[in-house]
């Protein structure tokens, strides 16, 4: 596991670009994961254009990065509609998204994490949950 390296989702836009440039600032050395195509020149930047929705794709994409000492989930996107209105086909979407990319992004990673010490994931869940959630883990902790 590299010190001071950051995995962050959603990279190009929102809370993942704001996110983005703090840690670099901060020294930080940032693997930026988005849809979009995103083009920096701060050194330590490497950037993935890839929908992490497509679960095949990010598991290949993440079997060839190095492991990172924290995860920043902060892709996301919002459909509403008004109650007897929801598209189910829009639900799964958001929660393969929200949800299931970032329990995938934590479960290929741990591999990693176990052998390291310390880490932390952060996903920001908007809407569903009124606070950020976060969770860490310590070689100790099973």
């Amino acid at each position: 596991m590299n010190e001071r390296m950051a995995l962050v989702t959603g990279a190009s836009s929102g809370i993942g670009q704001a996110i983005c440039d703090r840690l670099l600032s901060d020294g930080w050395q940032l693997i930026g994961l988005s849809r979009s195509a995103v083009s920096r020149t701060e050194p330590g930047w490497q950037s993935h254009q890839i929908d992490i929705s497509d679960s095949a794709a990010l598991q290949a994409l993440l079997e060839q990065l190095p492991v990172p000492q924290a995860v920043i989930h902060a892709a996301g996107m919002m459909q509403a509609a008004p109650l007897g209105e929801l598209d189910l086909a829009a639900s799964a979407r958001l929660w393969q998204l929200h949800v299931a990319a970032a329990e995938q992004l934590r479960t290929i990673l741990h591999r990693g994490w176990r052998q390291a010490g310390e880490c932390c994931c952060w996903a920001a869940v908007r809407q569903a949950v009124p606070q950020a959630a976060v969770s860490t883990w310590r070689p100790n902790q099973r």
